[in-house]
């Protein structure tokens, strides 16, 4: 078992993302966190931004096919940052 870690600037962009990810069987749950602030280096400065969350189950096996598949749903928009951790 994996956590999954993903980060967006947008909540819709997150739930999308969810939703898709829980009806290809990639995830089995997750859970939101909205408006976290949030700091980034943005053009060598320091930026305060608010992110929505996604920490997601999964298997770490799959954690390629989801990286993969985020890509496709992405595309022509922000990538989001996206990490897991293995148990």
């Amino acid at each position: 078992m994996a956590a999954l870690h993903i980060e967006t600037h947008q909540p819709n962009q997150a739930q999308n993302i969810a939703k898709i990810l829980m009806e290809e069987q990639l995830i089995d749950g997750y859970n939101f966190y909205k408006d976290v602030p949030s700091m980034r280096l943005v053009g060598g400065n320091i930026a305060m931004v608010n992110e929505t969350i996604l920490i997601a189950t999964t298997n770490h096996t799959l954690y390629t096919s989801i990286e993969k598949r985020l890509r496709d749903i992405c595309a022509g928009q922000p990538m989001p940052v996206i990490y897991t951790t293995v148990d």
